[in-house]
């Protein structure tokens, strides 16, 4: 039998956010509660001028200290509105890596 991946939910603001998160953070949590999935998130001043090089210095953190299998990345201002959908049924064995795009291109959240 295979080991079921530990996965977290992700998301990172500053002070900027604070109150879109208030009410976007409880929806996370309350989709990682329903499959069992971790949820963390930083509020911290950002250590890098661009949000892109601090969401690259966060993943290598969180993958340093194992702290799980899988990193479901997703901005402070995204609702999770399916929670019929777990993470990994978007998800294959033959990739590392994903990425989405919206209407403006290429999206990291």
């Amino acid at each position: 039998m295979l080991k079921e991946p530990k996965i977290i939910v992700y998301t990172l603001f500053d002070e900027k956010y604070y109150e879109l998160a208030n009410i976007t953070c409880p929806n996370k949590v309350e989709y990682c509660n329903k499959h069992g999935y971790g949820f963390s998130y930083r509020k911290d001043k950002f250590l890098y001028t661009h949000l892109g090089f601090e969401k690259i210095h966060r993943i290598l953190e969180i993958f340093e200290n194992e702290e799980c299998d899988i990193l479901y990345w997703c901005g402070a201002d995204t609702l999770i509105t399916n929670f019929n959908i777990k993470i990994t049924d978007l998800i294959d064995e033959e990739h590392d890596f994903f990425i989405c795009g919206d209407a403006n291109g290429i999206n990291a959240d």
